[in-house]
């Protein structure tokens, strides 16, 4: 895995500075290809990598695997299976909207579709239940 941690920083750092008037045709070789570029879709090692370079989760873990934020700035549990996370502000989509808890609210649903083709809906497990109670708050 770290023999493409260099490249991949390289690659991001690439991309953070280009603006669409930069906008070249980027070309990728790899020992192979992701399957697919649905997060909830595979678990499969190059489908995670490069869906870690264009995707960030609530939560993500430090190199003591500690939890520490990501598009979640905060969270605490309010109750036995209920959790409440405080969104990052300015966070944009590539289409310029906002992200908004009902984006984090439809990813989850999505993950626990029966007929999804996800590969393990059990994983989110007892996460299936707030769903009844969800709040949205801006």
């Amino acid at each position: 895995m770290k023999r493409f941690a260099g490249p991949a920083i390289a690659l991001a750092g690439a991309l953070a500075f280009a603006t669409a008037a930069d906008a070249q045709t980027l070309r990728w070789a790899s020992q192979g290809d992701p399957q697919t570029m649905d997060p909830h879709s595979q678990n499969e090692s190059m489908t995670n990598m490069m869906n870690g370079q264009v995707y960030e989760r609530l939560t993500s873990r430090d190199r003591q695997l500690k939890i520490v934020p990501g598009l979640a700035t905060e969270w605490q549990q309010v109750g036995p299976l209920t959790w409440r996370f405080k969104l990052r502000q300015g966070v944009k989509f590539h289409d310029g909207s906002d992200l908004k808890a009902d984006a984090v609210v439809w990813n989850v649903e999505k993950v626990l579709k029966k007929d999804a083709t996800h590969f393990a809906p059990d994983q989110i497990g007892a996460l299936a239940r707030y769903l009844d109670t969800t709040e949205r708050t801006a």
